[in-house]
């Protein structure tokens, strides 16, 4: 089976400022989107940072606390002496689990 995006993820680039001197000046993650359960909001992870989950009403303002919630986690890692990772591409591919039994 190939590699195929799920329609229910938006996978977006974001581009987060960082303002230290010892760091570039930007870094760009991959942020996932997805709808909240209420199908309200957004909910808004990035997969090169684990744990960080983020939350907005609309696309606009997720993205925001994407940028806000990616700053701080770097800025932990930076202050804890943590490597910053590196952007890797992800692959998002639907997975059909057999649930006979469970």
């Amino acid at each position: 089976m190939g590699v195929a995006r799920v329609a229910a993820f938006e996978r977006v680039l974001v581009c987060c400022v960082c303002y230290t001197d010892a760091m570039p000046s930007t870094i760009t993650y991959t942020v996932v989107l997805e709808r909240d359960l209420e199908g309200s909001g957004f909910v808004a992870t990035c997969p090169m940072l684990p744990g960080l989950v983020t939350e907005g009403d609309t696309v606009e303002a997720t993205l925001d606390m994407a940028r806000d919630a990616i700053r701080a986690y770097v800025e932990s890692l930076r202050i804890d002496g943590l490597p910053i990772p590196e952007e890797r591409e992800p692959i998002v591919s639907p997975v059909t689990v057999d649930l006979a039994g469970v």
